[in-house]
Parts: structure tokens; C-alpha cells; sequence
């Protein structure tokens, strides 16, 4: 044989730090088969690949270095040597994906987007970078809503609004990950969260209203923001085309009052608004309103009386009017320095007024102010004063008494008698507007009796004063309505419900007494004894009397109340009505169960007034309960059948009877079951006359617990069962079978039910025996407390090889067997034992049938040492401690004096110090609270220090900390959900459960009942509708329960439902958008949680597929649309509880500025003297979606650029002139027209000139010169 040849077509695929080889075998393996390959990696030099001995033709060269370009060759080996190696892979480079890109930042733009920017990782992982890949995320959600964006190798992108993403008005995050050849990089932790902005929009709804001082308070409607807030607003005022800036410092108020103004001049006004994205276009302008101020007084005033109490005012209206014509003029009367405003109306203009309503006999001056629009102007006094007078003033306090058929009255004599005493009282009785004197004796005491009159007919009474100068005017009493107590009710009935009351009805009396019946008082009676039911008042005209003796008879009466009082009762119909209520609960539940059934039984309950007529019965799993179907019955035993073996039930009874179905009585659990199937794959493991067997359980135990497993053992056709006690282990050793007879075996399974089928048997099985006694076993001690044990090999291995020694330590006449490797050695040392005892060892031979008979002891050796290991060390944990208890050792001849302790971290170990002692017992502190420790304890003695016994794991703990953060928020139902953080120290033991309690402001707390659990939140149920309340929380683990936690705000019990209709508006803007907005009205609510989503659709009038997007805000710009197209437009809310209802369907056209006119010319000729300018023009070809509305015109001077508008030109008559003429000054000019639509004019270079323009000179001398282009 000879040295293999060259491998060939060496190829690899670059991995992380790594490649993968692969070769073609030699064709002339040199006669001796390749055993291996030597691959080796290149550079400038080769080294060779260490790797396991293989014939394969790859490997994986790992230890690369990423980035490094290697080549790679590979030699075969077979028994000869190493052959040589083949040629040179080509060039590979160990690579991975590139690293986390750094300083990643998301700054927003000014017109709705972000710019990302971030520096390249600092590793490329060995490949050069060639994309990095941006996700943009809708707020925090990089799942639902990710969108993953190409940016190519740069280190900056701008995430732009896009006819499908409207960036504005959402929240977004971004991620960054860079690419290489090896794939995507991590992603960098999300970057932002950013508000995306533009300007705002224009305001809209400019009105301007004077404020009668010289001002005008200005008002708009605030636009959308566009993602950042309003800051401020410009508010610009403006008359004969010149608009100023008005200076009213930095507000984002929606209003502002605007002083300073030339009081009788017009005035528009127009409104931008601040952001931080920039200044937003002017609004349209308001309409035009004109500063206003007060009159001047009037002259000239002077006052005159007339004889019915009055004064008549007379005066000259004011010169001065303030610009604004007089519409009405204030006169007051006054009494020292009180002064009284007369109050008239209508407004009247007239320059003289009469003054009434004053106190007769009292001096009056009186004084005079204009009014205009603007208001009251000062006021100019009387000359002289005036005493008013006349008849007496008017009695008062008219009140009266009603009684049977007659009305006592009372009332004031008047307090001003004007000069006259009063002489007499005229009184009148009014049935409605009819009145009529009640004759009665002259008399001046205030009070009468008026008798006559009818019961339940409303009567009013008026009383007038009588002097000398004749009859007052008249006082007018409330309504008093003559009455008595009422009839008796009639129809009396009594009727028995279903829950132990009877409900009495009856017919209200056909006569009230002349008052309306104010409630009935109802008695139930018990042969001549009757008793009032207490309720509240009522005009019903049924009662349901309830805390009646079910089963017992009563009459009823009843009795109607007025305010005169109780009228007589009427008697119930019939000889009586007997209460009666659903049945009682069963009692005695019990159930015996069988196979897919559960016989059921029970102790009837109290029928409550009727016989049972049927039990309803229910089998339940869980807290899932279904009706059993059965012949209706009053036995009190049923057989539920049906059922699912295996599977735990309750049951459910209640009784029936005519008032209904009564409490069910619940069982406790039953579970039905049969026999179970056969055991599986019964094996069996020979010994010597024994087999041990083993099995799996059967695939059903029936729905009952197997008690026990039957074995049988066969051979030749007989069976015969195996006598191994109860037991429900899977195994069991059969003995006394003869050595070298085949058996079988065979198992049945056995439950509270019976016996179940045998198994399959199990394949045939021969037993075998063991080897003889080992033989001149011999002990010597030495001097580590170790006993060196040899011995002579067994003559008789019993017929397999011996595979290893059982060697046993005797005391006396108890032997422990010694634990060591598996080994056919025939000596070995002992150690472990007591020191200071005396030992004798045997020996046994082990082969594959088992274990030997122990050969004769040896002679007894007796080891010795040190003190031997503490036993059984036991602790207590507490509060940064642990009580440590252990079992001292064997002293080995040497009282132990001190035990070393020692305290251990995972494997780092600290002896704790204490004082020498022998107990067997210490407290070990200063230890750390949930940190796990193990102890090792050495006993000491004059020998030295033994070895240590080790604790089991123990950990120092305490009560958790109080849990913070607790949150209550209702659900949808009448259930809170409870949250809060788990305390940041849980003690030193993992906490097993939360204590949630809540309370009212007016209630003790009170435990909530969730079972146990770890999780950091609950529904707590059972509440109270539209009750308050708080929460706390306490932290329990194995140490028991914590502190609670600070209470959390109030929550209340409410349920909540998915969100209203919103109420939408839907606008054009000038970009060729719309504007989307809506609100919530009076009618419709937010569902008693708060909106966490809008969703906004749209499609195109006519069309049923609708376009969707979702929004955080209650505005939006919906883009991308077809201009002039019609859209409808809709949106609904979405809360906790759900999406709501929809909007209605907004209707809305896209519209853009339209372009510009056309064909624009000019044409001087002169008229009269006066040069006049034509221009004429043709309509934009695109009007921008929209009719339009005006063409707005403009000229600046080409000399002194000062500009200013000319009349828009509107429609007349339905139809929009395309020419314009009008008289201009000499002059170089440039006039300018735009086409003006709903949404706007074109863009413009600034407030002035807009749209097409054409230059025009004006001669001093020749009005006809044109210039135009």
C-alpha cells in the first residue's frame, strides 16, 4: 500500500467565526482505506485544524477570525501516512450579521415627518454593511402595526406622510438594524416614542364684535394642530386693503380684544396660528364691523304729576348721538340719593315718559340717559322734584282656610293709605275667570267667612280697599278648594303571589270629598282583628301585604285618605286569600354511585302553604350545571344516568309546587366508575426460582383509583395467581418458580368496582441461580479509621461470570452492607465505620441471577480516628438567622469538645464563630434574607477535627414588603380590575399568594375571595353598582402575610358599554384633503370608559368598498383622494368594552386652489376725462375639483411696490364675470386676477399678489397706451 491521493474540490460557506468544509474523496485511496483527513486554514501560512479521527468528507473549522480572508486544503490519511494535500479552496471570510447600530435619535420635522439618524455599529461582523432596515412602529406596537423600510447604506432616513400613512396626529417609535451578507443585525431599542407635526391649518369662523368702548373682541375657530400645539395666534386687522399686525402678546386662547381702533371706520379681521412647525395661512377674513361709543345726555328734563300716581317725565334728545342712532332713552326716579330705573317697553324714542309704579305722598327727582347700539350714556337731571298721588294702595297677604262648603280669609290692610282711611273691603269669589261680590256687612277689619260654597270646586277671592278717593286695587288669594273626607273604595280584591304576600286591589271612590285621594291605607284581618300593612304613601290602587302566616286565611279592607282625612274602608270580596311561597331547600342529600350513574335521595323539604308537585334536579361539573329530563314526581329519589365515568359531579335539587321553584339543595362530589381495562406491556426480569415483573397501567381505570394488581404465573396451559398482598405498584417478584422452567405471566388490574380483564402475557421467561460463597475472608485495620477487607474467589460462579462482590460490616450479629464501585476485585479497603467498635466482614459473589450466599465472617478488627460526621442537622429559619440541630457522633474514643460550624454560599463557605461546646445545637446569625445557605458541621475531639455533615438548603426569610402601585379600574361589568407592583423585597421567600381587600368610605375592609395565586392583578366581583371604592394589598409567603400596601383612589362599580356614535364634520382643505373631525353629543357617551381609538373610513358616493385607517385623535386629514370625486365618510370609537356604533355618513368633495386664469389682458380708454382699465381673462382649465366662487384682484406699483386689492369680483345672478373695468391714476403698474374656489386661491407670493399678473402704464398724457405680455 502507498499514501492516498489529493482530495479535490475543496469548497467552504463562510458561518460565524467558522466554515464549512466540504471535499471529494481521492480516487486512489493508495490501497488502505482513509481513516482521516488533515485540513488546514491559510493566510500568509497554513495551520492545521484540530478535529476528531474521521472519514467524513466535511468539517467545521471553527476559531475564525470574521473578516479574515482564508483558503483552505485537505490531505487524506490511511495506514501508509498523510498523502498530500489537494489545491486551494477559493477565498472565504468567516462572517456573522453586523452589530447593534449606536446614537440612533428620532427627531420630527416640520411638515408631518421624522428624521432618523444613527452612527453604523461598531462591529460589521466581518462583512461589509449594505442596507439598514428601519420599522416603524405605530406608538410602542412593532407587531400589529410594524412597517419594515430599505434605506440603503446611509445613516439617516426621513419617514415621510404618504397618501397611506398619515404620520400626523399618531404617536411613533422607531427601530434600526443593520445588514450584511450574513443577514440582519439586532434591531436597536426602540427609538422614540415621536409626535409628527406640520403647521397648523388656517383658523376658520372669524367673527369680529364690537365691544361699545372703541374695541372690537375678536373670536375663531381653532384648527387642527397638525401635532403640535397651538402656541399663539397673529390677528391681523384690516380696512381699505391694508391689514395690520395686532400686538396682544402670546396666547393660544381662541379669542383676543382688539383696542386702538378709528371708532366709525369698518374693519375686517384675519387670523394665523402658531406652532412649533411654523405660522399657519391666514383665515378668511370676518365680516366688516365698525367701533362704536355712548350717546351725550339729554337736555332740558323736567317732571310734572298727574292724579293717579304717576309723573310725567318730558326732555330734549342729545346733539351728540356717538355715532350711532338713539334707539331708546333710561328714566330713573329717585328718593334721597336711591335711584330706580322705569322700566318700559317697547323701546321707544320718544322724549317724553310716564312714570308709574311710584310711593305716593313721597318727593321723587327724576333724571334722563339716551341709548344707543353702544350702550346708556350718563344722565342729565330734572329741574324740579315731584310728590306722586292717589287712592289707596292695595290690601295683601291674602290667605285663606278651606273647610266644609265655606273658606276663611285673612289678609293685610294696605300699608300706604295715600290721606284716606280705608272704610270698607270689597271681597269676590272666582270660580276661574268668573267672580262675584260676596255680600257682607261694611266693615274695615281685615277678615271674612265666605260660606255657600261648593266642595271640590277650586275657588280664588279677591279683596280691594275702599278710602275717600275711591277702590284699590285687588289682592288675588291662592286656589282653596271646600272638602270632606272621601267615599269608600269599591271592587275590593285579595289574590295570593308566589312569595307568602297577597295582593289586594281595589277601584278608587267615585267622590273624593272635593280633594285628590293622597294615599289608601290597607288592613289585613285575622277573624274581627285587623292591622294597618305599613308602606309608603301611595295613590295605586293595589298593595302587595307581605310578613303574613303562610298557609293562614285573611279578609283585607281598604281605606282612601285625603288631606280632610281617612275616609270609611271597604271589605275584600270572598271569604279570604291564604299567603303561600315557593317550597323550602331538600335536606339529606345523598347519592350512591355506579357505572355512568349516580342514584340520587333526599328528605323533602316545608312545602310553604302547597304540595310539591315535582323536584327539578341538575348534575353539575365545575360551576357548569345541566337539567336531569324526568317524569315530573314528588318522590324524593331519582338514578342520574348518563354521566361520564371517572369525572366528579354535584347535583342539585329544589322542590316545586304552584308559587314556583324553591333553593336547591347541592350535593357533595360523586364520581361514577366500572372495572378497569387491562394492565400494558407486562416485562419480567429473571432470578433465582423468581421472576421480578414489571407493567404499565391500564389505559382507564374505570373513574376509580386501582386498590390492587393481580399477577398470574403460567406453564403449560395452567395458571396459577401469585400471592403478593394489596398493592397499586406496577411491579412485583414472583418466587418460588423452578430454576430452568419457562414461564409466562399475565396481570388484571382491580378497583372499588371489581376485577378488570388479564393482560396480553408477557413473553416467556426462564429463572436462573447464584454463584457459591466467597471463602478465607481476612480483616485488617489501619490507622485512618479504614479496614483493609481480601478474599478467595468462589469455587462454583453459579453458571454465570461473576460481575462483582457484595462485601457486608457486622456488629455483633448486624451486618451493613459496604457501598462501593462495581468491581471483581477481591479486596478493597472499608471505610466509614465507628470508630472504636469492633468488625467482622462477609463477603458475597454477585453474577447476572443475582447475589450469593455470605461466606463465613472474618476476624474481627476493630478502625480508628477522629470523631466522626454530626447526623440529621436540621435548622430553623428566621429573621436573618437559622436554629441549627444535629445528632453528635461517634466519639471514636475521644469526647468530642467542639463542633467547627460553618455557613455556605453555593460553594464558598465562612466558619461561623462561637464559643467551644459540645451541644449539639447553635443559632447561626448575621445572615442574609433570601439567600440560600447550607451548613457543614465537623465534630472535634483530641484526635482532631472529623468530617462535616451538610444541612439541606436553608433560606432566612421574613414577611414580603407591602406590594405599591395598587390600581383600580372598572371593567365592562360591575367587577374592578385590581393591579399593583409586587413589593421590591419579597423577605427572603417567594411570595405564594396576594391578600386583595376593598372597602367603602363607609364600610370595614373586606377580603376578596381569589383563590391563591402570584399574579399581580385581580378582578374582584360581587360589587355594588355605582358604589365607590378602595383597595389594598398584602403580600404572603411562607413566613406569612405582609404588611398591606398603601389604598388605591376610588373605582366605582359601573358597567361600561362599547362607545356612542360620534357626531362627524368633514371639510375640504386646500391641499387637496379632508379635513375629518367629530365629537360626541349630549345623546350619545364614551360608554363610561375612555376612547383608546378612532377608526376613520371612507369610500366614493355610490361605492360599497370602504377605505380605513386608525386614529388616536378626534381629527384627521384623509389624503390621496380623487379631486371633485364625492366621498362619504364615517367613524366609531373604540374603548375598553369594545368598538361602538358608527357615525352618520358625512358627504365631502376633495378640492385644491384652482390654477390660474388664462388669456389675462388689459385695455385703457378714456372717459370724461377719467383714464378706465378693461381687464379680461378666461377661467383656470381646472378649477381644482370645485365650482368657483369670486376672482380676487390686486395692482402694485412697479415704482413705490406698494400694493393693495381691487373689488373681488362674485357672482350675479348665478354667473361670474371673467371682465372688470375701472378708473386708474398714471403710473407703471402690475395687476394681478386669481380664480378663487370654497377652499382657496392659488399660491401666492405673499397677502397681495396671487395668480396670473400682466404689467400696465399708465401715461400722463396718453390714456391709451397698453403694455401688456
Amino acid at each position: 500500500r502507498t499514501v492516498a491521493g489529493a482530495p479535490t474540490s475543496v469548497a467552504g460557506t463562510p458561518g460565524d467565526k467558522k466554515v464549512d468544509l466540504t471535499w471529494t474523496a481521492p480516487v486512489d485511496t493508495g490501497g488502505a482505506a482513509v481513516t482521516d483527513y488533515v485540513v488546514q486554514y491559510c493566510t500568509s501560512t497554513c495551520t492545521t485544524f484540530t478535529d476528531a479521527v474521521s472519514s467524513a468528507t466535511s468539517a467545521t473549522v471553527t476559531g475564525l477570525t470574521n473578516g479574515t480572508t482564508y483558503t483552505f486544503q485537505v490531505a487524506a490519511v490511511n495506514d501508509a501516512r498523510t498523502g498530500s494535500y489537494s489545491a486551494r479552496s477559493s477565498e472565504v471570510t468567516p462572517r456573522t450579521v453586523p452589530g447593534i447600530p449606536t446614537n440612533a435619535t428620532a427627531v420630527a420635522n416640520n411638515i408631518g415627518g421624522v428624521k432618523i439618524d444613527w452612527s453604523a455599529p461598531t462591529s460589521d461582523g466581518g462583512a461589509a454593511i449594505s442596507d439598514y432596515q428601519v420599522t416603524i412602529c405605530v406608538a410602542t406596537d412593532c407587531t400589529n402595526y410594524g412597517v419594515n423600510i430599505s434605506t440603503g447604506n446611509q445613516l439617516t432616513y426621513t419617514v415621510p406622510e404618504t397618501p397611506t400613512r398619515t404620520m400626523v396626529g399618531y404617536r411613533w417609535s422607531f427601530l434600526v438594524r443593520a445588514v450584511n451578507v450574513a443577514g440582519p443585525g439586532a434591531q436597536t431599542a426602540l427609538i422614540g416614542p415621536v409626535d409628527p407635526k406640520r403647521v397648523a391649518n388656517a383658523p376658520s369662523n372669524v367673527v369680529a364684535t364690537v365691544d361699545n368702548s372703541g374695541g372690537v373682541g375678536v373670536t375663531w375657530t381653532a384648527p387642527s394642530s397638525n401635532g403640535a400645539n397651538i402656541t399663539d395666534y397673529i390677528v391681523q386687522y384690516c380696512t381699505g386693503g391694508t391689514c395690520t399686525t395686532y400686538n396682544d402678546g402670546t396666547s393660544a386662547t381662541a379669542s383676543a380684544s382688539v383696542a386702538g381702533l378709528v371708532k366709525g371706520t369698518p374693519y375686517t379681521f384675519k387670523v394665523a396660528a402658531v406652532n412649533t412647525a411654523g405660522t399657519s395661512a391666514y383665515s378668511l377674513p370676518s365680516s366688516a364691523v365698525t367701533p362704536r361709543t355712548v350717546p351725550e345726555p339729554p337736555t332740558d328734563a323736567t317732571a310734572v304729576v298727574n292724579n293717579t300716581g304717576g309723573v310725567v317725565v318730558s326732555w330734549t334728545a342729545p346733539t351728540d348721538n356717538g355715532g350711532n342712532a338713539i334707539s331708546d332713552y333710561t328714566v330713573q326716579s329717585c328718593v334721597g340719593g336711591t335711584c330706580t330705573s322705569f322700566a318700559h317697553s317697547p323701546a321707544s324714542t320718544a322724549t317724553s315718559q310716564t312714570v308709574t309704579g311710584l310711593t305716593k305722598g313721597t318727593s321723587y327727582t327724576f333724571k334722563v340717559a339716551a341709548v344707543n347700539a353702544a350702550g346708556t350714556s350718563l344722565f342729565a337731571n330734572a329741574a324740579a322734584a315731584a310728590i306722586p298721588r292717589s287712592i289707596s294702595g292695595d290690601p295683601t297677604d291674602l290667605v285663606g282656610t278651606a273647610g266644609n262648603a265655606q273658606v276663611a280669609l285673612t289678609w293685610r290692610a294696605p300699608v300706604a293709605t295715600n290721606g284716606s282711611a280705608i272704610s270698607n273691603y270689597i271681597v269676590q269669589s272666582c270660580i276661574t275667570t268668573t267672580c262675584s261680590a260676596v255680600a257682607h256687612e261694611v266693615s274695615a277689619t281685615p277678615a271674612l267667612t265666605v260660606t255657600g260654597l261648593s266642595n271640590g270646586t277650586a275657588y280664588t277671592f279677591k279683596v280691594a280697599a275702599v278710602n275717600e278717593a275711591g277702590t284699590s286695587g285687588y289682592v288675588t288669594s291662592l286656589a282653596y278648594t271646600p272638602r270632606t273626607v272621601p267615599d269608600a273604595p269599591t271592587g275590593v280584591t285579595a289574590t295570593p303571589d308566589s312569595t307568602g304576600g297577597i295582593v289586594v286591589a281595589w277601584t278608587a271612590p267615585q267622590f273624593n270629598g272635593g280633594s285628590a285621594i293622597t294615599d289608601y291605607t290597607v288592613q289585613s284581618c285575622l277573624s274581627t282583628t285587623c292591622t294597618t300593612f305599613t308602606r309608603s304613601a301611595s295613590t295605586s290602587t293595589s298593595a302587595t301585604v307581605t310578613g303574613l302566616t303562610k298557609g293562614t286565611s285573611y279578609t283585607f279592607q281598604v281605606a282612601a285618605v285625603n288631606v280632610a282625612g281617612t275616609g270609611l274602608y271597604a271589605k275584600a270580596s270572598g271569604s279570604g286569600a291564604t299567603p303561600r311561597a315557593v317550597p323550602g331547600t331538600p335536606t339529606n342529600l345523598a347519592g350512591v354511585v355506579g357505572n355512568a350513574q349516580v342514584a340520587l335521595t333526599w328528605t323533602a323539604p316545608a312545602n310553604n302553604g302547597d304540595e310539591i308537585s315535582d323536584y327539578e334536579v341538575k348534575w353539575c361539573l365545575g360551576a357548569s350545571c345541566t337539567a336531569f329530563a324526568h317524569t315530573a314526581s314528588a318522590d324524593t329519589s331519582i338514578t342520574v344516568n348518563n354521566l361520564t365515568n371517572g369525572s366528579a359531579y354535584t347535583f342539585q335539587v329544589a322542590a316545586k309546587n304552584a308559587a314556583g321553584t324553591g333553593t336547591a339543595a347541592v350535593s357533595g362530589s360523586l364520581t361514577p366508575r366500572t372495572v378497569p381495562t387491562a394492565p400494558l406491556s407486562v416485562l419480567g426480569t429473571v432470578g433465582n426460582q423468581q421472576v421480578a415483573l414489571s407493567w404499565n397501567v391500564p389505559t382507564s381505570n374505570g373513574g376509580a383509583a386501582i386498590s390492587d394488581y393481580i399477577v398470574q404465573s403460567c406453564t403449560g396451559g395452567t395458571c396459577t395467581t401469585f400471592n403478593d398482598g394489596t398493592g397499586t405498584v406496577t411491579s412485583a417478584t414472583v418466587t418460588g418458580l423452578t430454576n430452568g422452567t419457562a414461564y409466562t405471566f399475565q396481570v388484571a388490574a382491580k378497583n372499588i368496582a371489581g376485577d378488570g380483564p388479564y393482560s396480553t402475557a408477557s413473553t416467556s421467561i426462564t429463572p436462573r441461580t447464584v454463584p457459591d460463597a466467597p471463602t478465607a475472608v481476612t480483616a485488617t485495620a489501619d490507622n485512618t479509621g479504614g479496614i483493609d477487607v481480601s478474599w478467595s474467589a468462589p469455587s462454583n460462579n453459579g453458571g454465570a461470570s461473576i460481575t462483582d462482590y457484595t462485601l457486608q460490616s457486622c456488629i455483633s450479629s448486624t451486618c451493613t452492607t459496604v457501598s462501593r464501585s462495581l468491581s471483581t476485585d477481591t479486596s478493597t479497603k472499608v471505610s466509614g465505620l465507628v470508630k472504636g467498635t469492633a468488625y467482622t466482614f462477609q463477603v458475597a459473589a454477585v453474577n447476572v441471577a443475582g447475589t450469593s450466599l455470605y461466606s463465613t465472617k472474618s476476624a474481627a478488627a476493630t478502625p480508628r480516628a477522629v470523631a466522626g460526621t454530626p447526623t440529621d442537622i436540621v435548622g430553623v429559619v428566621g429573621n436573618t438567622q437559622v436554629v441549627l440541630t444535629w445528632i453528635a457522633p461517634a466519639s471514636n474514643g475521644a469526647a468530642v469538645t467542639d463542633y467547627v460550624v460553618q455557613s455556605c454560599i453555593s460553594s464558598s463557605c465562612s466558619t461561623f464563630a462561637h464559643n467551644a461546646s459540645a451541644v449539639a445545637g447553635i443559632t447561626v446569625t448575621g445572615l442574609t434574607n433570601g439567600t440560600i445557605y447550607t451548613f457543614k458541621i465537623s465534630a472535634v475531639n483530641l484526635a482532631g477535627t472529623g468530617s462535616a455533615g451538610t444541612s439541606s438548603a436553608y433560606t432566612p426569610r421574613t414577611v414580603p414588603n407591602a406590594p405599591t402601585n395598587v390600581r383600580a379600574v372598572p371593567d365592562n361589568t360591575t367587577g374592578i380590575d385590581v393591579s399593583w407592583t409586587a413589593p421590591a423585597n419579597n423577605g427572603g421567600s417567594a411570595i405564594t399568594d396576594y391578600v386583595v381587600e376593598y372597602a367603602t368610605a363607609n364600610t370595614d375592609y373586606v377580603v376578596f375571595a381569589d383563590g391563591v395565586g402570584t399574579g399581580t392583578s385581580a378582578k374582584v366581583t360581587g360589587l355594588t353598582q355605582g358604589v365607590e371604592y378602595i383597595f389594598r394589598v398584602a403580600a404572603k409567603n411562607i413566613a406569612g402575610q405582609g404588611a398591606y400596601s398603601e389604598i388605591s383612589d376610588y373605582a366605582k362599580a359601573i358597567a361600561r358599554t362599547v362607545p356612542g356614535a360620534p357626531t362627524a364634520t368633514a371639510s375640504p382643505t386646500r391641499d387637496g384633503a379632508i379635513q375629518l373631525e367629530w365629537n360626541f353629543v349630549s345623546s350619545e357617551t364614551d360608554g363610561g370608559s375612555e376612547i383608546t381609538w378612532y377608526d376613520v373610513e371612507w369610500a366614493k358616493v355610490g361605492e360599497s368598498i370602504w377605505s380605513s385607517a386608525p386614529y388616536r385623535y378626534r381629527t384627521t386629514l384623509v389624503k390621496g383622494l380623487d379631486i371633485g370625486k364625492q366621498y362619504k365618510f364615517r367613524t366609531t370609537a373604540t374603548n375598553a368594552a369594545g368598538k361602538g356604533k358608527y357615525s352618520q355618513e358625512v358627504i365631502a368633495i376633495p378640492q385644491i386652489p384652482p390654477k390660474s386664469v388664462t388669456n389675462l389682458t388689459s385695455e385703457l380708454t378714456s372717459s370724461n376725462g377719467d383714464q378706465r382699465l378693461k381687464l379680461t381673462w378666461a377661467a383656470p382649465l381646472d378649477t381644482g375639483g370645485a365650482a368657483l366662487t369670486a376672482y380676487y384682484l390686486a395692482y402694485c406699483s412697479t415704482t413705490s411696490n406698494v400694493c393693495d386689492a381691487l373689488p373681488t369680483v362674485f357672482p350675479r345672478n348665478n354667473v361670474l364675470a371673467t371682465t372688470i373695468t375701472f378708473n386708474v391714476q398714471p403710473g407703471s403698474y402690475r395687476y394681478y386676477v386669481s380664480a378663487v374656489n370654497p377652499v382657496g386661491v392659488e399660491k401666492c407670493t405673499d397677502d397681495i399678489r396671487c395668480g396670473t399678473s400682466i404689467p400696465v402704464d399708465v401715461a400722463e398724457k396718453n390714456p391709451l397706451l397698453v403694455k401688456s405680455d
